[in-house]
């Protein structure tokens, strides 16, 4: 059973499919080029059971164009990949029933999450797009262009020489590079220094206030969003600003919950310019600030340390999963939210 993808996505990669690439250079250049028109979907990651039907049709995956339709998720994602390497003639159609993407018999596609493994030029490949959701995975990564494909690698049920990962690495290299030549691309969304972390050097109470006033500048309303929160967060503040377990002190603290009042998934941003120090009656909660971040409306609102308990006491914020926000998860307030 053939997985019909979109026409419009098909021309837009496969036309810019360079000729004198490798078939390893051209399977990473339509995988790289899928990371940046796709994007997974957020719905999907606050209601999986509601909407694992919709992302497993096989008439929503004719619908994803990379322009109006974007949104995927895992098995989508590979079901188009895979179908694109068809196209290409880099990969044959056994893939499909190798990987399990087809249910022949609900005329679907599977709706688990599993890697790839594809075999190119009699080399096996692991491949996944999606490892992680709001961080730690390609098909949000990639959209920055610092960021390198690391969702592929050797299949390890097979020994593969030491040239293999070179040849891979370099593979890796040539596609990104080019696009970036091709693209002229920068950072998008964060117009940051990177390698000198020279904002890391700026007094604490300033990092807090240009988080702040980075949220302006997020992407809309999506996966995407929550990671620009992420890579903010890594960009300001070192990783012991941010906490260490081992000295029980923090100065930044970033969470997300879903309100369950205006069916929105938010961020809450914790920080203290002195530290929080978890010894009772020493945690200089006069100097907190707790900011309650509207990803949709890109502001935030303060919250006194009891208008938060008070939200989760009535479970209006929640987890992605709608269960309560543990306060083991609250790291800058752990003296301070006794009450279950």
């Amino acid at each position: 059973m053939k997985v019909e993808i979109n026409e419009i996505l098909k021309n837009d990669i496969l036309n810019k499919l360079p000729h004198n690439y490798s078939n390893l250079e051209k399977a990473l250049f339509i995988y790289n080029q899928l990371c940046l028109r796709l994007n997974y979907s957020l719905e999907y990651f606050l209601d999986e059971e509601k909407f694992t039907n919709k992302f497993s049709s096989l008439e929503y995956i004719k619908q994803v164009d990379g322009k109006n339709v974007c949104d995927v998720v895992c098995f989508t994602f590979n079901a188009i990949f895979v179908e694109l390497l068809i196209e290409a003639k880099i990969c044959n159609e056994t893939e499909m029933y190798k990987n399990r993407i087809v249910d022949v018999l609900n005329k679907k596609i599977y709706s688990v999450h599993n890697g790839l493994i594809l075999n190119i030029d009699n080399v096996d490949y692991y491949i996944d797009a999606t490892a992680g959701v709001l961080d730690k995975n390609d098909l949000t990564l990639l959209k920055y262009s610092l960021n390198k494909i690391s969702g592929w690698q050797l299949y390890h049920s097979k020994t593969y020489s030491k040239d293999h990962n070179i040849e891979l690495e370099n593979a890796i290299n040539t596609v990104q590079e080019n696009i970036k030549n091709l693209s002229d691309l920068q950072e998008k969304y964060i117009q940051l220094k990177v390698e000198d972390e020279t904002y890391k050097k700026l007094p604490i109470e300033n990092r807090i206030e240009m988080f702040k006033q980075n949220i302006k500048n997020m992407p809309d309303y999506s996966i995407l969003a929550f990671n620009y929160l992420i890579k903010l967060k890594k960009k300001l503040f070192s990783k012991l600003e941010v906490g260490r377990e081992e000295f029980n002190k923090y100065y930044v603290q970033l969470i997300f919950a879903l309100d369950t009042m205006d069916k929105e998934y938010k961020a809450v941003f914790f920080s203290n310019k002195n530290g929080y120090t978890g010894i009772k009656n020493k945690e200089n909660f006069d100097s907190l600030e707790i900011n309650l971040i509207s990803v949709k409306n890109k502001s935030y609102t303060n919250l006194t340390i009891e208008e938060l308990k008070d939200l989760i006491d009535k479970n209006i914020l929640t987890t992605n999963k709608h269960e309560r926000i543990s306060k083991y998860d609250l790291k800058m307030l752990q003296t301070g939210f006794e009450k279950e």
